[in-house]
């Protein structure tokens, strides 16, 4: 499992993923017309512009060199920490629903809240 920063050509990878997630996990929670309207043209350019920010982090994760999930993080607002640089908070984890990618992403979920990165952006 490789978990690196999302690049600018990741934004068609990122955004599928949201949309087959969320047709996946909502499908039966939210009313049918707001998953349908889910589109893949509308979250590439949404994970472009968020991807294009270096503030707010989008991190990929690659099973076996196959994108399996991503994550976008926050700085934290949380006044108590001490400011180092990894003072973030995940704001969204977004996976496939199809072979092993299930595990794998289900364990980055569960494990530390800030895994070992490859930064492959630079």
């Amino acid at each position: 499992m490789t978990i690196r920063r999302a690049r600018d050509t990741d934004a068609v990878t990122v955004g599928r993923i949201h949309v087959e997630s969320w047709n996946v996990a909502y499908r039966g929670i939210m009313p049918d017309d707001v998953i349908a309207r889910t589109d893949l043209a509308y979250r590439t350019a949404f994970w472009q512009e968020r991807i294009a920010d270096r503030e707010w982090p989008v991190f990929l994760m690659e099973e076996n060199g196959k994108p399996v999930a991503f994550c976008q993080m926050i700085p934290t607002r949380d006044p108590t920490m001490i400011p180092s640089a990894l003072d973030t908070s995940r704001r969204s984890t977004y996976y496939r629903s199809c072979g092993g990618g299930d595990t794998a992403a289900r364990s980055w979920t569960t494990s530390s809240p800030n895994p070992a990165v490859v930064d492959s952006s630079r």
